[in-house]
């Protein structure tokens, strides 16, 4: 297809805006003349912008569904009784300082070889 669109250029960015000239869903390539410039994808499935969410229950059922039951649990903020039960849920255990204080040990354990063994 061919078209011009129109071209905003605002803060050093343009913009181009196709103005529904762009009828079907596909990958296009964007050229000056005969010079590609850029390429880019055109969808019109609006599936990923859905903002409906799933109740716990259908959550539930679709890991049965899908067999990940035992691997993953659905929990409810009413059952939750410490914040940092919920922190180590997401983060998971940090380790970091016991990572520190092995760099170290291991320092002066090498400290301590080097001065020996010269």
């Amino acid at each position: 297809i061919e078209f011009i669109p129109q071209i905003n250029s605002s803060r050093g960015i343009t913009t181009l805006l196709f103005h529904d000239q762009i009828q079907k869903a596909a990958n296009y390539r964007l050229f000056n003349d005969d010079i590609h410039i850029r390429s880019f994808g055109w969808n019109y499935n609006r599936n990923e912008s859905d903002t409906r969410t799933l109740s716990s229950l259908e959550i539930k059922q679709l890991l049965i569904d899908h067999k990940l039951d035992q691997s993953f649990n659905v929990l409810q903020a009413d059952t939750i009784d410490d914040i940092g039960e919920l922190n180590n849920l997401s983060d998971g255990e940090k380790y970091w300082k016991w990572f520190i204080i092995l760099v170290l040990l291991s320092l002066a354990l090498e400290i301590l070889i080097y001065r020996i063994f010269k």
